[in-house]
C-alpha cells in the first residue's frame, strides 16, 4: 500500500465505542475512531478520532483530527487538527498542526515541508541595554551589589 497518496479514498470505516482492535489497523480509506485500538494504525485517508476514541500506539495517515486520545506517535502527510478535548502522549509531524490551547500535547511537535524536510528555528541572543531611570534608581537606594557573590543586598535588612 502506497501511504500520502493526493487523492483521498472516499470508502469509510466507522469503530464504534463498543468495539476494541487489538493489532495494526491498515487500509486505504478514511473513517472515524470511537473505540479503543491497542496497536499502530496506519491509513491512507483522513482518520478521525472520537471524543471517546483511544489509540495506543503509533498513527500514521493523510489527515489526522484528534478529539480523543492517542499514547504514541501522530504523523500524517496533510495536516493534523488537536481540538479542545484532543490529548497526545507522543511526537505529533505534519504540516500544517493546529493544536488548540485547551488540548493536551506531551511530545515534541515537528512541522514537516513538502518533501518531510524539518524547518529548525534558532534563537539568537541580543544584548541587553542597560538603562536606568532615575526614578527607579531613588526607589530602590537602599539596595547594594555584594561583589564577593554579585547579589543583592537590602541594607536596612528587611528581607
Amino acid at each position: 500500500m502506497k501511504f500520502f497518496e493526493k487523492n483521498v479514498p472516499t470508502n469509510s470505516f466507522f469503530i464504534s465505542n463498543e468495539l476494541s482492535i487489538f493489532g495494526t489497523l491498515e487500509g486505504n480509506l478514511s473513517g472515524r475512531i470511537e473505540g479503543l485500538i491497542k496497536g499502530d494504525v496506519k491509513i491512507n485517508g483522513k482518520v478521525i478520532v472520537g471524543e471517546t476514541g483511544v489509540i495506543e500506539g503509533n498513527i500514521k495517515c493523510y489527515e489526522l483530527v484528534v478529539n480523543g486520545v492517542i499514547h504514541g506517535d501522530a504523523i500524517a502527510h496533510a495536516s493534523i487538527v488537536v481540538s479542545p478535548t484532543g490529548i497526545i502522549h507522543g511526537n505529533v509531524s505534519s504540516n500544517p498542526i493546529f493544536v488548540d490551547p485547551k488540548s493536551k500535547v506531551r511530545g515534541s511537535i515537528k512541522k514537516t515541508m513538502d518533501h518531510e524536510v524539518s524547518k529548525e528555528i534558532k534563537l539568537v541572543q541580543v544584548p541587553e541595554k542597560k538603562i536606568i531611570d532615575s526614578k527607579v534608581e531613588e526607589e530602590f537606594s537602599d539596595l547594594s551589589v555584594d561583589s564577593k557573590s554579585a547579589g543583592l543586598k537590602n541594607k536596612n535588612r528587611f528581607w
